[in-house]
């Protein structure tokens, strides 16, 4: 059998997410099939035991289905992975490129009544931007040189500071978390490094011990960012438009997939590692909250 479902825009957030915070049920109104909108697409990705058990991977069974433009329907036809034992999977939905919902692991045995999938894309005030000392506060426990400075470019963040003997320029990458670990919204990585030490190299670490560590740092600040993203998420829907006390947004998120569809910094912006107060806003995020997180 497949699975059968639809994809359904968001029109009237406050009638759509109130029975969810408040936890009346499902959402029976405050929406409308996702007409028009070519490129969109459904993906859905399988585990099976016997994958995992050879070791091939987790989730190496992976099929996509475009969306009606006429009333925002799919169809996945899942019965082609009956033979491979298929027993979890989770599904995105994406569209040129850009993801813009994503579930966690669910039991296809769940699956009762089909894949009807709910996105809303809120428009974001300036003030919804992560400004310049959040990023500080969070680089600044990576151990980095005190005189650090980090400049935003289009591509990231640059960032240069020297120490003792050692020069170290790199940049930051980052990009939309797009895996179903729904607690995850951001991914950062190096991108690109010059780093030199000064002569006797033996009086201090390596260049490629320093890249190890700058490495390391980044690995460990993942942890830190998804955090402060997370409280950032707070603040935005306590805000314009959606407006809800702490407790219903923090409802909200825990009953709903948050993803990041695109990151765009401001350009040639320049501050200190050690400004932790400065708000000019430099990372401005393109979210879209969807529903549900799993079936």
């Amino acid at each position: 059998m497949p699975l059968n479902g639809q994809v359904n825009v968001v029109v009237d957030a406050t009638e759509f997410f109130t029975p969810i915070v408040i936890g009346s049920g499902q959402p029976t109104s405050g929406f409308s099939p996702a007409e028009n909108n070519p490129g969109l697409a459904v993906n859905f990705f399988g585990s099976a035991p016997i994958f995992e058990i050879l070791g091939i991977g987790i989730f190496p069974l992976v099929l996509s289905a475009p969306v009606s433009l006429a009333d925002g329907t799919f169809s996945l036809p899942t019965e082609v992975f009956a033979p491979f034992g298929l027993n979890q999977a989770w599904v995105t939905v994406t569209m040129s490129g850009f993801q813009f919902y994503r579930s966690t692991v669910f039991n296809l045995a769940d699956v009762r009544d089909g894949l009807d999938i709910f996105i809303f894309q809120p428009t974001l005030p300036p003030s919804a931007g992560v400004t310049a000392g959040t990023i500080s506060s969070v680089l600044q426990k990576e151990g980095l040189p005190g005189n650090t400075e980090l400049t935003a470019t289009p591509w990231g963040l640059s960032v240069q500071g020297s120490e003792s003997q050692a020069n170290i320029q790199f940049g930051v990458a980052m990009v939309p978390d797009t895996s179903s670990n729904l607690n995850l919204f951001l991914d950062l990585a190096i991108n690109g490094w010059n780093v030199s030490v000064g002569w006797p190299e033996s009086w201090c670490e390596s260049a490629g011990d320093i890249v190890n560590s700058i490495k390391s740092g980044l690995q460990s600040a993942d942890s830190s960012v998804n955090k402060t993203i997370q409280q950032q998420i707070l603040n935005v829907l306590q805000g314009q438009p959606l407006n809800l006390p702490l407790k219903q947004a923090q409802s909200l998120l825990a009953n709903t997939s948050m993803q990041f569809v695109s990151l765009s910094f401001d350009n040639n912006f320049t501050w200190a590692l050690s400004d932790v107060k400065n708000t000019t806003s430099v990372l401005t995020p393109n979210i879209a909250i969807g529903f549900p997180r799993a079936w």
